[in-house]
């Protein structure tokens, strides 16, 4: 655990938390429910989060990423592993996405 707050699982959702609230490791984002572009949210500082884009293609929104100039697409199965650092989400890795710069 990162500070008591992050517990090394997953959950499905719908939406991200709110600001400082990510208490999973790995968030499996239903492309059905979803609404386009999910709202990605501070995180704490050093955090670590892995999205994954469950069933078709979900938009992440890009404000709080460091880079991107715009949404980011996650098709079926992709996945984005981010890292906050002082007032940003920094990108990790990426599998099956669309970064535009």
């Amino acid at each position: 655990a990162l500070n008591g707050k992050v517990s090394y699982g997953s959950t499905s959702v719908s939406s991200l938390p709110a600001a400082n609230s990510f208490v999973h490791s790995t968030y499996l984002i239903d492309s059905a429910t979803a609404a386009n572009p999910v709202t990605l949210n501070a995180g704490d500082s050093g955090q670590e989060i892995m999205l994954i884009a469950d069933g078709g293609t979900v938009y992440i929104d890009y404000t709080n990423i460091a880079g991107p100039t715009a949404d980011v697409e996650l098709r079926g199965n992709g996945t984005l592993t981010l890292r906050y650092v002082g007032t940003s989400w920094y990108i990790v890795s990426s599998f099956e996405a669309t970064i535009t710069v």
